[in-house]
């Protein structure tokens, strides 16, 4: 076997397809593309992820004997309607609601990052948070090929900033109220598997508690009141 002439590279590509993985098994039904076992278990130990391809294989298992239609109804139960899971950072953190949205707009400008134009979703989802951390890794991990050291802090600063103001102050939140409210294994068992997958890439990156983290023990409903850190009362 050939040695790896860059494997900081390689794991950070590895991280980023992980969580894009993930983030596209969040947004997507099932399809008749599902990635095999063998490839989820290489992407799990290239991704440096114990326990992942043990995961990613059930709920890929899962995806393939579940119809569409029935993924799209319970995904609308969930995330869209009634929102028994709020997808979107806003329902969980209590700060003002408008200035939540414009500093994660100047993090996705900064870098040249734009959510998909056909979502319909707003900046703080779910699956554009993981998207943009994922470009990020992507970034870094060409910055490392190249020698672009500079380059390199440069993003790993930017990523260090988002997951202390944005995505660490509630993914663990989204995961755990996913995994005990959705009623389909293969939604059910993302949380955990987006839960691993963290645990493991944020020490990695030095990325530890999210900072002041001020969220709520459940979702604010949409139509909610956000609270203004700064605002005094009355």
């Amino acid at each position: 076997m050939s040695r790896d002439p860059d494997p900081r590279r390689t794991r950070l590509l590895a991280e980023a397809d992980l969580l894009l993985l993930l983030a596209g098994w969040l947004d997507r039904p099932p399809g008749d593309a599902e990635p095999a076992a063998g490839d989820l278990a290489a992407l799990a130990a290239a991704a440096g992820v114990d326990g992942a391809a043990d995961a990613l294989a059930s709920i890929a298992a899962s995806r393939s004997t579940t119809p569409p239609a029935e993924w799209l109804a319970e995904h609308a139960r969930l995330f869209e309607g009634g929102v028994d899971c709020p997808p979107n950072e806003t329902a969980y953190v209590r700060r003002d609601k408008g200035r939540i949205l414009a500093d994660i707009a100047g993090f996705y400008r900064a870098f040249g990052f734009e959510p998909a134009a056909d979502s319909g979703e707003k900046a703080d989802h779910i699956v554009a948070e993981l998207q943009f951390a994922a470009l990020l890794l992507v970034m870094a991990a060409r910055a490392s090929a190249a020698g672009r050291a500079d380059d390199e802090e440069v993003t790993s600063r930017a990523l260090g900033s988002f997951w202390a103001d944005h995505l660490g102050a509630w993914v663990d939140l989204f995961c755990e109220r996913l995994g005990r409210v959705a009623r389909l294994p293969c939604l059910r068992d993302l949380g955990g598997a987006v839960l691993l997958a963290w645990g493991t890439i944020a020490p990695r990156h030095g990325l530890g508690p999210a900072d002041n983290r001020p969220v709520a023990d459940e979702p604010e409903l949409e139509g909610t009141p956000y609270e203004c850190d700064r605002c005094p009362a009355g």
